[in-house]
C-alpha cells in the first residue's frame, strides 16, 4: 500500500504559512497607504471635487395681441470665465505663472488688453455659480480656438448666450421694459427671494411685472475636477428651459401708428403752432411731451399706449451707462424719455376733469336738501366771470352764454358754471365745519364723486411705477400745508415752500407776495377757491392720463370701471395656454339711467354739435358713420401766464366711440400744448382715422381760443 505524500499536518503547516504571509502583505500595504503616503492620497481625494455649474436660461417673449414678437431672444457666442480659477478671494489675479499665462492667451485671443480682461473678470455684480462673460458676440473661430484647446484655456468656457432683441425697434418700449443684472438694493428683498447677485431679472414695464412668468429654468451642469481645477469628468447636465412668453393686449399696427401720431402732433405742434396768452401775447408752443391711450372699455384691455419722448430698447439691452443717463435724465423738462407719461405723468386735467363734477353735482342734489347740486332738467346762468371769497373767476369764454343745463355746460365747458356748483357746496361743507363735525368726516360729495371713476389713486394696469395723482380736499390741504410750507430749494428740497417764498425769497414790492404770505399764514384751511378750483380739474388736483382714460371707459359703460390691463394670456414654451388673464371690474358706479344720459349727452355735443368746444378738429370726419363722444381740457400751471412762456397750458382731449355702442376710448395729453381743441383733438382724431381705417389726414392746428 503506498504511503500519501502529503499529509495532513503538512497541508496545515503550508496554509499556515500562506495565510501568514497574506497577513504581512496586507499590514505592510495597509502601513504604506495610511502612514508613509497617506498624506498624498488625502489631498487627493480632497481634491477631486464635484462643482456645479449654471447656465441662464433663455426668457420666455413677449408678443403682441395677434403673436407677433415684440421681445424675444438671439442667441449670441460668447466667452466666458470661471472665476475662481483665475482670481483669489479678493478679486486679484491668482499668484501663479500658469494663470498669468493663461490670461495673456486670452487677452491674444479676444484682441483685448490684459487689464481689461482682468476688469472684467472682477465683475462682482455676477453669480459665483456661473461663468462670467468677458467678450459677447465673439467670431465662431474665437470659440473654435477655446473648445479645441482646452489645455490652453483652463477655465475658459465657449458658450452661447441669450440676448433680448426687439423686432420692432422701440415700438412698446415703456410697455416691454428692459432686463438687467439684479441690483444690490433688490438683493434679498421679498419680491426677489430666491435670487443671488448677477441675476438677470426684469427691471421695468411687461419685464418686471411678468418676470416669474419670463424667467425659465437655469441649466445645470454638474463636473468633478482635480487639485488643479481640472476637469476630470462631467457628472450630469441638464441643459436651459426657455421661460414662458406672455401675451399683451397690444394690437402691434395700432401701437406703432399711435406713436407716430402723436411724435408727428407734437413736432407740428413746435414748429407750427403758437398760443395766445392772457395778454394777447402769442408764443411758441413748446409741446415738451405727451402720452396718447387707446382701450376697449369693454375690458379694460390696453390697445395702445404711447409716451413722448421715448427710447430704444436696445441701448439699454447693450448696458450702455451713457444711454442710460439718457433714459433717465429727469433734470431736462425737454427729455425724460424713460418716463412713460402715460401712467407716471401727473397733469392738471383741467375740462376732462368735469364728467366728475357733474357727477358729483348730480350727487349733491340727490343727496342733499335740495338746494345743492343739479338735476338733469336744472338750468343754471353761465356768465362770463363769477366772484367767489372776493375773488373772480372768468370763464374761458369772455362772452356771458346765459343758462343752460349740465349737458349744455358740458358741451360749452362752462367754467361759471361749474363755479356755482362748486361754491353751493362749499358753503354746505363748512356749515358741517360748524356744527362741529371732524375734518375727515364732513362729506365732500366732489371729491368723492371723482374717487368713484378712479381718480386720486392707481388704477391698477400691470406695469409698474404708476401714479396716483391727487385729489385736494380738507385733510389733504392741512397735511400739504404742513409738510410744504417751509421746504427750501436751498436747502436741497425740490420746491420752495409758501412760508420760504414769503419770508426769505419773494420782497414785499413783488407783486406775488401778497398771496405767499397768505397761503403761509393760513395755507392749510379749505377755501372756497380751492373748491372752485377744483370743479374745473385745477388748483392742486393731478390725474394721470390712464386715470382719465379709465374714467372716460366707466362714462362709455354707463358706470362699470373695468381695471386696465396690459396682460392677455401667458403660453409655455410648446405655445400651449396656460393661464389667461380675465378682465376684472374695478367698481361699478351705481346711478340713475338719466344720469348718464345727461352725461353723455353732454359729451356727444362736445364734438358733434355745431357749439361744441371740439367740433372744429372733426370738421370733415365722417361722425354719421362713427359718432364721437369727448372732452376738450386747457390745464392751466403756475401763477403768471402772462409772463411765463413755460405756463403754456397742457392739452388734452378723451374720448370714446362709436358714441352710441364704444368700443374704444382714445385719451391724449400735450405737456405745454396749448387749447384742447388746438392740439390734443386734432391728434385723437388722426387716432381714430387710423382706427376705422380712414385716410390719415394731415394734423392742423384747432382754434386757441376754446377750451
Amino acid at each position: 500500500m503506498a504511503t500519501d505524500e502529503y499529509s495532513p499536518g503538512l497541508r496545515l503547516s503550508v496554509l499556515t504559512i500562506v495565510m501568514v504571509g497574506l497577513l504581512v502583505a496586507l499590514t505592510s500595504r495597509l502601513y504604506y497607504l495610511q502612514v508613509l503616503t497617506g498624506d498624498i492620497f488625502e489631498d487627493l481625494s480632497v481634491s477631486n471635487r464635484t462643482t456645479q455649474v449654471t447656465s441662464e436660461a433663455p426668457r420666455g417673449r413677449l408678443l403682441a395681441s395677434d403673436g407677433s414678437e415684440l421681445v424675444r431672444n438671439r442667441i449670441a457666442l460668447a466667452v466666458s470665465v470661471e472665476r475662481e480659477r483665475f482670481l483669489d478671494a479678493a478679486g486679484e489675479p491668482l499668484d501663479d505663472p500658469a494663470v498669468a499665462a493663461s490670461i495673456t492667451r486670452l487677452a491674444e485671443l479676444l484682441d483685448v488688453e490684459e487689464v481689461d480682461l482682468v476688469e472684467s473678470m472682477q465683475s462682482l455684480g455676477r453669480s459665483v455659480f456661473r461663468p462670467v462673460p468677458v467678450a459677447v458676440d465673439v467670431a465662431p473661430e474665437v470659440v473654435f480656438a477655446v473648445q479645441e484647446h482646452p489645455e490652453l484655456f483652463p477655465g475658459v468656457v465657449a458658450e452661447r448666450l441669450p440676448i433680448r432683441e426687439y423686432p420692432q425697434g422701440q415700438v412698446a418700449a415703456h410697455l416691454v421694459g428692459y432686463i438687467g443684472e439684479i441690483q444690490d438694493r433688490q438683493l434679498g428683498t421679498d419680491e426677489w427671494s430666491g435670487f443671488d447677485a448677477g441675476d438677470i431679472i426684469g427691471q421695468a414695464g411687461m419685464e418686471r411685472v411678468y418676470d416669474e412668468a419670463l424667467q425659465g429654468t437655469e441649466g445645470v451642469r454638474r463636473i468633478e475636477v482635480n487639485a488643479s481645477n481640472t476637469m476630470v469628468g462631467e457628472l450630469s447636465n441638464s441643459p436651459p428651459i426657455r421661460g414662458n412668453d406672455v401675451v399683451l393686449t397690444l394690437d402691434p399696427d395700432l401701437q406703432s401708428s399711435v406713436e407716430e401720431i402723436l411724435e408727428d402732433g407734437i413736432m407740428t405742434a413746435r414748429d407750427e403752432f403758437t398760443y395766445e396768452l392772457d395778454d394777447e401775447s402769442k408764443v411758441p408752443v413748446e409741446a415738451t411731451g405727451g402720452a396718447a391711450i387707446v382701450m376697449d372699455p369693454r375690458t379694460g384691455d390696453i390697445k395702445a399706449m404711447a409716451s413722448y419722448p421715448t427710447f430704444d430698447p436696445r441701448g439699454l439691452a447693450s448696458g450702455s451707462p451713457d444711454y442710460f443717463e439718457y433714459v433717465f435724465d429727469n433734470d431736462n423738462v425737454w427729455g425724460r424719455p424713460g418716463l412713460n407719461r402715460a401712467v407716471g405723468g401727473t397733469y392738471p386735467p383741467a375740462s376732462v376733469w368735469k364728467i366728475a363734477s357733474g357727477l358729483g353735482a348730480l350727487r349733491d342734489r340727490d343727496a342733499g336738501d335740495g338746494r345743492g347740486g343739479v338735476t338733469p332738467d336744472t338750468e343754471i346762468d353761465c356768465p362770463a366771470s363769477l366772484e367767489v371769497g372776493g375773488r373772480e373767476f372768468n370763464n374761458w369764454n369772455p362772452k356771458p352764454e346765459g343758462e343752460m343745463d349740465l349737458a349744455q355746460a358740458l358741451m360749452r365747458s362752462c367754467d361759471t358754471f361749474f363755479y356755482r356748483l362748486a361754491a353751493d357746496q362749499w358753503a354746505q361743507e363748512r356749515a358741517q365745519e360748524s356744527d362741529g363735525v371732524p375734518v375727515d368726516e364732513i362729506t365732500e360729495v366732489y371729491g368723492d364723486a371723482a374717487r368713484e371713476l378712479g381718480f386720486g389713486d392707481q388704477v391698477g394696469l400691470d406695469i409698474p411705477q404708476e401714479a396716483s395723482g391727487v385729489i385736494p380736499g380738507r385733510e389733504w390741504r392741512l397735511n400739504y400745508w404742513f409738510d410744504t410750507k417751509d421746504l427750501s430749494i436751498a436747502d436741497g428740497d425740490s420746491i420752495n415752500g409758501s412760508c420760504t417764498m414769503a419770508n426769505d425769497v419773494l420782497d414785499p414790492e413783488d407783486e406775488n407776495w401778497e398771496l405767499f404770505r397768505d397761503l403761509c399764514i393760513s395755507g392749510g384751511i379749505w377755501r372756497g377757491g380751492d373748491a372752485v378750483n377744483m370743479s374745473i380739474g385745477q388748483g392742486d388736483v393731478l390725474v394721470t392720463p390712464l386715470q382719465v382714460a379709465t374714467a372716460y371707459a366707466g362714462m362709455a359703460n354707463r358706470g362699470t370701471i373695468m381695471k386696465p390691463k396690459l396682460g392677455q394670456e401667458i403660453r409655455d414654451p410648446s405655445g400651449d395656454v396656460i393661464e389667461v388673464i380675465e378682465p376684472e371690474v374695478l367698481h361699478d358706479v351705481e346711478a340713475p339711467d338719466a344720469w348718464w344720459d345727461e352725461l353723455q349727452q353732454g359729451l356727444e355735443d362736445v364734438v358733434m354739435s355745431d357749439r361744441g368746444t371740439g367740433r372744429v378738429p372733426f370738421e370733415g370726419f365722417p361722425l354719421g358713420r362713427y359718432p364721437i363722444a369727448g372732452k376738450t381740457g386747457t390745464g392751466q400751471a403756475g401763477f403768471n401766464t402772462t409772463e411765463d412762456r413755460d405756463n403754456v397750458p397742457f392739452s388734452w382731449f378723451a374720448s370714446y366711440a362709436p358714441a352710441d355702442d364704444p368700443e374704444y376710448v382714445v385719451v391724449v395729453v400735450i405737456e405745454r400744448g396749448g387749447g384742447g381743441s388746438q392740439t390734443s383733438a386734432p391728434i385723437v382724431r388722426s387716432i381714430y382715422e387710423k382706427i376705422f381705417d380712414l385716410k390719415v389726414t394731415e394734423i392742423q392746428a384747432g382754434p386757441d381760443d376754446v377750451d
